[in-house]
């Protein structure tokens, strides 16, 4: 579902004149719009509606939870109706585009995606969508529907390009690798993804063939990190360390720090922690990281390297005595 409104800023002086609607029924697709000839037909029109949305269970928008939903909620309520849109589920895109593609992508805009992922163009009868109030409006006073015409194609392509980015990225998450030419920073944030649901053997699947296919450093540093982490969790202490050494590589303090703790509590080797804390401690000095940021961690390592020192001195004692 994609509306045309009479604002784009919302609120309850803002109304729906146009409501697009893309549906699967008998094996073939359907696009179905419903236009508001005039304000005063607005019971009318969201009867329409109404009647149209009954058969289904789901809901599918792009940024509908922020602004077609509520706007469509307001106008059922002033018009004394209670609300069809409050009973679906609700599949809001814009939010899963965000988590997918924000490592990528500045623009998440869904014209933005077409022409990006999707490979899709728009023809000369687009009209940018801040244009589509006043087209409107002119209408309303000139009673001249030709404008219209690219309104109506607008929201025909919303509604076709929302639908083609549903399956897109029911394929992609279905099986990422499948993708063509799968993109690394897709696949991290995919990874990430799972992880976060608790899939953990895919969200590793992932992580492995986005490190193997190659990121830019800055992702490259952080998905060491996440992997380790999650390495951690799943009690792989070893996987990690291996994580942490090959960001260290990079004069990492936090990976010195994550490895001077394997050393210390996995392995009681307090000499190779104390090394590595004092690795971190030289990390620190070249990092350009603010100064009162390197002062807290410069005390925060030079206490770590004490208490290790402690400790040596007590095993030591004990296997002389």
């Amino acid at each position: 579902m994609d509306t045309e409104t009479s604002g784009l800023a919302g609120g309850t002086g803002t109304f729906v004149f146009l409501v697009g609607l893309g549906y699967w029924k008998n094996d073939q697709y359907h696009l179905t719009q419903l236009f508001l000839r005039e304000p005063d037909e607005e019971p009318a029109f969201l009867t329409a509606l109404e009647e149209h949305l009954t058969p289904f269970k789901v809901l599918v928008t792009y940024n509908g939870k922020s602004f077609d939903a509520p706007l469509l909620n307001n106008r059922f309520v002033l018009n004394g109706f209670q609300s069809p849109i409050k009973k679906k589920h609700h599949i809001d895109l814009l939010s899963l585009t965000r988590r997918i593609w924000r490592n990528r992508l500045d623009d998440r805009s869904l014209g933005n995606l077409e022409h990006e992922i999707l490979s899709l163009t728009r023809s000369a009868d687009e009209i940018p969508g801040w244009m589509v109030p006043q087209i409107y409006f002119e209408y309303l006073q000139t009673l001249n529907a030709s404008p219209l015409q690219g309104v109506f194609y607008h929201n025909q392509i919303d509604i076709l390009s929302l639908s083609a980015l549903f399956v897109h990225l029911t394929q992609l998450l279905n099986n990422p690798l499948a993708a063509e030419n799968p993109q690394s920073l897709d696949l991290i944030a995919i990874a990430r993804l799972y992880e976060e649901l608790g899939d953990y053997n895919r969200a590793v699947q992932l992580y492995e063939a986005g490190l193997e296919i190659g990121l830019p450093t800055h992702f490259f540093i952080q998905t060491l990190y996440r992997f380790a982490n999650l390495h951690r969790r799943t009690g792989q202490p070893e996987e990690a360390l291996n994580l942490w050494l090959k960001a260290a590589e990079y004069n990492e303090v936090g990976a010195c720090i994550e490895i001077a703790k394997f050393y210390e509590h996995q392995q009681k080797a307090y000499s190779q922690a104390i090394e590595w804390t004092e690795l971190g401690l030289n990390y620190l000095e070249q990092s350009p990281m603010p100064r009162y940021i390197k002062k807290q961690r410069r005390m925060e390592l030079e206490h770590r390297r004490q208490r290790l020192i402690q400790k040596q001195n007590r095993l030591r004692n004990q296997e002389t005595s």
